[in-house]
């Protein structure tokens, strides 16, 4: 097998997943214990750094770069849009997470597998994994999620809805299934393999290191390669350029997160929030970029 980008970043999601899984196998405390701390280190390394180039995406996009002000203050207003929407109605915050993160994971992998983006398979592999994900750990999630009545100033959120009946997993699995094999193309055999052992993977680990591994290991350093293609850089370069813009992203989520704390939230609801507050403007930009690749994709087969 030709070790590609996409080969070696399989190898290395399949490598930390069999050690997380041995691991979680051995010493079940142990990988709940690290749960949050992996969870942070994914967001504050490889997450951040694949969501600090907007600016530049968006440049490329509009063929001239707006005043970098004028772009932060539009950016940061989407974010606080987001957590204003957290903060009055938590349940449609919560909602609208779901659905653009979905989104924005499906379109992602589907750029990964080389599969055309129409939007309904989009829609639904990224809602099924989502739903996969989270449904394999009702306990957990509604755990964090029972915060958010803080947020509600004392209402109680009925979040269980979402994910509290058993089908909703076998439905996931159907939607992931059908997004995958019903269209004009499918991808090749290994790659269901793959995402098989992707879905396995995260069944069997718990929530934070399970959703940790694929967006530290498989989602975001397919973004950065997708976004380093975009701006034909090295990743020398890429990450000299995203420095500075790393740099006011932590900062920012420090504020955010210290500002947060006032309500006494647990850290887990603040991270997710956070991510919520910064995927709302990302999710657009990068939503650009795969559209100009796929263009770029059907201008090269044609």
């Amino acid at each position: 097998m030709e070790l590609t980008f996409k080969n070696r970043i399989a190898l290395l999601y399949l490598l930390v997943a069999g050690l997380l899984c041995l691991w979680h196998g051995l010493w079940p405390a142990g990988v709940q214990t690290y749960g949050l701390p992996l969870l942070f280190a994914s967001v504050l390394t490889v997450g951040m750094v694949h969501g600090c180039l907007d600016y530049e995406l968006e440049a490329k996009r509009a063929g001239v770069r707006k005043p970098l002000a004028i772009f932060l203050v539009q950016y940061v207003a989407q974010m606080a849009l987001m957590g204003g929407v957290w903060y009055l109605v938590p349940g449609l915050g919560l909602l609208l997470f779901l659905l653009y993160t979905g989104w924005h994971f499906g379109e992602t992998d589907f750029g990964v597998l080389g599969l055309p983006p129409t939007p309904w398979r989009v829609f639904l592999y990224g809602a099924g994994l989502i739903v996969w994900i989270l449904g394999w750990h009702m306990a957990e999630t509604l755990a964090y999620l029972s915060d958010l009545s803080v947020l509600a100033q004392g209402s109680d959120l009925q979040a269980s809805f979402l994910i509290n009946k058993p089908w909703y997993v076998a439905g996931a699995l159907v939607a992931i299934v059908s997004s995958l094999k019903l269209g004009r193309s499918s991808p090749k055999p290994v790659t269901l393999v793959f995402v098989l052992l992707l879905l396995i993977t995260t069944a069997f680990l718990p929530l934070l290191p399970g959703f940790a591994l694929y967006f530290g290991f498989w989602h975001a350093l397919h973004s950065l390669q997708v976004i380093k293609q975009d701006l034909n850089l090295s990743y020398g370069p890429l990450l000299r350029r995203a420095l500075p813009y790393l740099a006011a992203s932590v900062g920012g989520a420090v504020l955010l997160i210290a500002g947060l704390a006032h309500f006494n939230l647990n850290a887990v609801l603040v991270l997710f929030i956070f991510i919520s507050a910064l995927t709302t403007p990302h999710a657009g930009i990068m939503h650009g970029v795969f559209e100009r690749r796929y263009k770029r994709q059907i201008a090269v087969g044609s």
